[in-house]
């Protein structure tokens, strides 16, 4: 999918293996073009349609269960994405907050699998990952 919608992405389009999001337009132009109709929701609608135009083209098809049109957010593996930008959802960074200290190597190991997917918000828990890796050290 990437490799066909590659002109899309990132300006218009996230992809994650098969998972896909459109964004919106980076401003909410609200001047109507026609009546009822705003210009931001017509430039979504044009690079919808661009998108679907070129997986028409290449024999892609999508499901027609997950589509969802005009939404405030969308959650992508992981991820919520909004007009503010990427963040992760809020159920797993409170499990990586609540986190018991790991005693042991196997904990530790579980807790870096848990955290490690969201490292971009390494500097929240770099503390704790310190700790961690010295636990995890041979002695």
């Amino acid at each position: 999918m990437t490799k066909v919608l590659y002109e899309f992405i990132p300006e218009k389009l996230l992809v994650f293996i098969d998972y896909g999001g459109i964004m919106g337009p980076e401003k909410k132009d609200e001047n109507e073009i026609s009546p009822g109709i705003r210009n931001f929701v017509n430039e979504n609608i044009n690079n919808v349609s661009k998108i679907l135009k070129r997986l028409n083209e290449t024999g892609l098809t999508i499901s027609l269960e997950k589509p969802s049109f005009g939404n405030e957010h969308i959650d992508i593996v992981e991820y919520r994405y909004n007009s503010e930008g990427r963040i992760p959802i809020d159920r797993n960074i409170s499990k990586i907050m609540e986190w018991n200290r790991p005693k042991n190597l196997k904990e530790v190991r579980g807790f870096v699998a848990l955290s490690g997917y969201y490292r971009n918000l390494l500097k929240i828990f770099l503390p704790f990952w310190n700790y961690c890796l010295g636990l995890g050290e041979k002695r």
